[in-house]
C-alpha cells in the first residue's frame, strides 16, 4: 500500500465557488452552501467508479485527508459517454447511479457528473479546487491539469490492495458463464 506523493505549487486565491460543472445533480442534505465551500480547502477527485470497491473508498478517504480538518471533497463521476470514449465500452452502472453511490460515501461532500464534452478544464474552473487528487491510474490527467491551472496542487494517490473494477468484472464474467451442455445425436 502506498500513500500520497505531492507535486506542489503555491495555490492562488480561488475566485469562484464550487459548482456542479453544468450538470444536473440532485441536491444533497450534506451539501454545503457556497460560502461554506469557500471557507474550506476544496479537494477535487475524479473517476468512473463503475463497480464501486474498497480501492475507490480508500482513494476518496486519502483525497479528503489532503485538505486537513474541515476539508470539502468534490468528486467528479465520469459520464457514460466519457467511459465509452476512453475505455471503448459502456459502464456496468448508469452515471446517475454511480454518482449517487459515490455521494453516499462518508468522505464525499458533493458528487457531480463530469462534462459531457470531456472538458476537464471547465470542471476545474467551476469547482476551483485547492488540491486535485489523482488515482494511481490517472497519470495522463496530470499534464492536462497543469496546462489548465499550473498553480493547483496535484497529489497522486497510490493503489490500495489488489482490486480494480476490471478485475471484479473479469472474475464475475469467468464465473457467470452459462454451462453448455452437449447432447449427442
Amino acid at each position: 500500500m502506498s500513500g500520497p506523493s505531492a507535486s506542489e505549487a503555491p495555490r492562488k486565491s480561488r475566485g469562484g465557488a464550487a459548482a456542479d460543472a453544468g450538470t444536473n445533480t440532485k441536491s444533497n442534505a450534506r451539501a454545503k452552501s457556497n460560502a461554506d465551500i469557500d471557507a474550506k480547502t476544496t479537494i477535487l477527485a475524479a473517476g468512473c467508479f463503475d463497480l464501486l470497491h474498497y480501492g475507490h473508498l480508500r482513494y476518496l478517504e486519502e483525497a479528503k485527508r489532503l485538505g486537513g480538518a474541515g476539508a470539502f471533497l468534490v468528486v467528479v463521476v465520469a459520464r457514460d459517454s466519457t467511459i465509452i470514449k476512453r475505455k471503448g465500452r459502456p459502464p456496468v452502472m448508469k452515471e446517475e447511479d454511480r454518482r449517487a453511490l459515490v455521494e453516499g460515501l462518508k468522505p464525499v461532500d458533493r458528487a457531480i457528473l463530469g462534462g459531457a464534452d470531456l472538458d476537464t478544464a471547465k470542471v476545474i474552473r467551476d469547482v476551483a479546487p485547492d488540491i486535485i487528487a489523482l488515482g494511481y491510474d490517472q497519470g495522463d490527467l496530470g499534464d492536462l491539469i497543469r496546462k489548465t491551472d499550473p498553480s493547483v496542487r496535484i497529489v497522486h494517490i497510490g493503489k490500495y490492495g489488489d482490486i480494480s473494477s476490471s478485475k471484479i468484472k473479469s472474475i464475475v464474467n469467468s464465473t457467470a458463464a452459462p454451462a453448455v451442455s452437449r447432447r449427442g445425436p
